[in-house]
């Protein structure tokens, strides 16, 4: 058994708390400075076919906002705008908070779909942006998950996209 000193287990115990309260801070400061999120598609979402519609569903923190969909483009890595639709004018309350729903169903156009190799897997990034501040996305299923959190900083930590404001998602053919 190797025996750590105390000192360095105080300077281990201090730094590690330390960075506790710096990331829950940050989420704060992100959740705070948000001006909505992106709930569906969810975050490696498989669809049937790049020509299946897609949902793409959020919500804003003011009403009538308009929100930008995007995608990546896989030619210059930038993003192109896909289309864009207005948040609701009528409110929904929940972790004390009102959130204003967007809804918009549209197809990816295939140019956006990335391919790879010879599996006949597509995979598209996507993203939005309302007020120029991109938004939060979540892992697939948020509707499945949403209810069983009392705040929106656990949702958050424990459902965020991995790829954080940007999520891929996947077509078949």
């Amino acid at each position: 058994m190797i025996a750590i000193p105390e000192t360095l287990n105080q300077e281990w115990v201090a730094t590690m708390l330390t960075k506790a309260k710096f990331n829950v801070l940050a989420v704060c400061l992100l959740l705070l400075s948000s001006v909505g999120c992106m709930v569906t598609p969810g975050d490696q979402q498989v669809f049937a076919s790049r020509e299946t519609p897609i949902q793409f569903t959020g919500f804003t923190i003011n009403p009538g906002r308009r929100v930008d969909l995007y995608a990546k483009n896989p030619t210059t890595q930038g993003w192109d705008k896909i289309g864009q639709v207005y948040s609701a004018t009528g409110a929904m309350q929940h972790f004390n908070t009102n959130w204003y729903p967007w809804n918009k169903e549209l197809k990816v156009p295939k140019f956006y779909w990335k391919k790879w190799g010879n599996s006949g897997s597509y995979s598209a990034v996507l993203k939005a942006i309302s007020d120029n501040t991109e938004m939060y996305t979540f892992q697939e299923g948020f509707y499945n998950y949403a209810q069983d959190y009392d705040n929106a900083q656990d949702l958050f930590l424990e459902n965020k996209s991995a790829h954080g404001i940007e999520l891929l998602v996947w077509a078949n053919n």
